[in-house]
Parts: C-alpha cells; sequence; structure tokens
C-alpha cells in the first residue's frame, strides 16, 4: 500500500511539475495578446475619430457646394 502511495504520488507530482511551465508560456500568451488587443482597439477608436471628423468636413463642403448651387440657380432663373 505505501509504495503504491509512493508511486501516485511522484506521479501527481511529475504532472504537477511538467504543468507549471504550460501554465506560465498561456499566462504569457494572453498577457502579450491582450497587449496586441488593446493597441487594435485603441489604433481602430483613432481612425474611427478621425473618420468621423472627416464625415463631418465632408458634410460640411457638400452643404457649402449645395448652397452656392442654389444661389447660382436662383441666379439662372433671374436672367430668364
Amino acid at each position: 500500500m505505501s509504495n503504491t502511495n509512493v508511486l501516485i504520488n511522484s506521479l501527481i507530482m511529475n504532472v504537477l511539475i511538467q504543468l507549471v511551465p504550460i501554465v506560465i508560456i498561456a499566462l504569457l500568451a494572453w498577457l502579450i495578446l491582450s497587449k496586441i488587443a488593446k493597441r487594435f482597439e485603441k489604433q481602430n477608436e483613432e481612425r474611427l475619430a478621425l473618420e468621423r471628423e472627416n464625415s463631418i468636413l465632408l458634410n460640411k463642403k457638400f452643404d457649402e457646394l449645395n448652397e452656392r448651387l442654389v444661389i447660382i440657380e436662383k441666379m439662372l432663373k433671374k436672367v430668364d
């Protein structure tokens, strides 16, 4: 019985000792991947903010062009 217990305990210890590097590698990989994901998220937020600003500028330019077109149409109607 005691030999069996010693054998089982040594097997369990060997398995635990082999799992420690795997757990450490998994934790390191998770930390690295989470940093990369945060970096991508930050870049996407910055890109989205730039696209929003660009969209606002384009809408302003479109409105200005639309106003000019209305003025030109009024002028042409007066000429006719």
